[in-house]
């Protein structure tokens, strides 16, 4: 298997203003991943996006000459079985007949459980088969599970966290993500709707600085000063998870662990259709998205080229904004 590894300098899902280590991040992440493979190419793009390249993507405006210059300077597409890439840019899929997107897995960045990674072969957020799971994989309750006993001693216990069936909103690193952009609403503004949805008992946490593959990353929230402060938890926002009776997630990997401890998930945009119980869409996903080591990983390859297009009516869902996307009317399960 031919592989290539691309690599998007310029897909830094954190806005242009912001301090963070994210490019650096998946640096070291990708040169883990190229360990796992015997003939692999690895390539780093060197164009400079002028603008906010996260956001043009996802609304599929991105330049057309930066995107002209950006296929010209791809190497040769039918030279490799399959290309692993962090790019937000859609063009990708249009050069290379399979690609597949390498993230964080269902943990994210927390460091105190154990680091896992994502394949996706439809792309990033809403966009990709991940988010969309529960329409597209049968449920695999078994394997959800086996995981949840394995991962039991990384939580805290009730008596240690004082906390049960709490609403909890739990602040993400930016004040406005660009997956709810769209919506014209910012997260303290979203904090206000879930707090009143909740008889104003919703408590809040705010992600701490965080460590992992040895890069530091740490977050500003200024912004956050004007809510309850009586109602901040000073603990890790995934280790409460098993209190909770509701979490909100935008695009949180706090969302995939609520699922399988069977809390409620309100979200305005990747998680708006993970509604009542998800456990089995967890498992499926355990058995073909995320993976944990060299074996797992080329497991995924395989079985993902069984998805390499999403459904034509999910693909149109999918393809506009986020907006579309939550009004498109489509069902779990429809797609299985």
């Amino acid at each position: 298997m031919k592989t290539l590894i691309l690599f998007d300098k310029n897909a830094n899902e954190v806005q242009k203003d912001e301090t963070n280590r994210t490019i650096e991040f998946y640096s070291r992440f990708f040169s883990n991943i190229a360990s796992f493979l015997p003939s692999v190419k690895v390539y780093q793009t060197s164009l400079q996006y002028d603008g906010e390249y996260f956001l043009d993507c996802f609304r599929n405006n991105v330049d057309s000459n930066f995107q002209k210059t950006f296929v010209s300077d791809l190497p040769q597409s039918d030279a490799f079985d399959v290309v692993i890439t962090n790019s937000c840019n859609p063009i990708v899929r249009q050069v290379y007949d399979y690609v597949l997107n390498l993230s964080i897995g269902v943990f994210g960045s927390k460091p105190s459980f154990p680091t896992s990674y994502s394949l996706d072969p439809w792309g990033m957020y809403w966009k990709s088969l991940t988010y969309n799971a529960p329409f597209i994989l049968k449920p695999n309750y078994e394997s959800a599970d086996r995981f949840k006993k394995k991962i039991a001693d990384y939580y805290i216990s009730s008596d240690q966290s004082n906390y049960s069936d709490i609403n909890l909103f739990p602040f993400n690193s930016e004040r406005l993500p660009f997956h709810i952009q769209d919506l014209k609403k910012s997260q303290v503004h979203m904090f206000n709707e879930f707090d009143e949805l909740h008889d104003h008992t919703a408590y809040w946490t705010q992600k701490p600085n965080v460590s992992c593959l040895d890069v530091e990353h740490t977050f500003d929230y200024d912004y956050l000063n004007d809510l309850p402060q009586d109602r901040k938890i000073n603990i890790d926002s995934a280790q409460l998870i098993p209190h909770c009776k509701s979490v909100w997630a935008s695009h949180s990997t706090l969302g995939f662990q609520a699922a399988l401890h069977r809390v409620e998930i309100e979200s305005p945009s990747c998680f708006y259709y993970w509604k009542d119980d998800q456990v089995g869409t967890i498992g499926a996903l355990l058995n073909y998205v995320f993976f944990y080591d060299r074996k797992s990983f080329l497991d995924r390859i395989e079985k993902l080229k069984d998805y390499k297009r999403p459904p034509e009516k999910l693909r149109q869902a999918i393809s506009s904004d986020i907006y579309t996307y939550t009004t498109s009317g489509l069902k779990q399960g429809e797609f299985i």
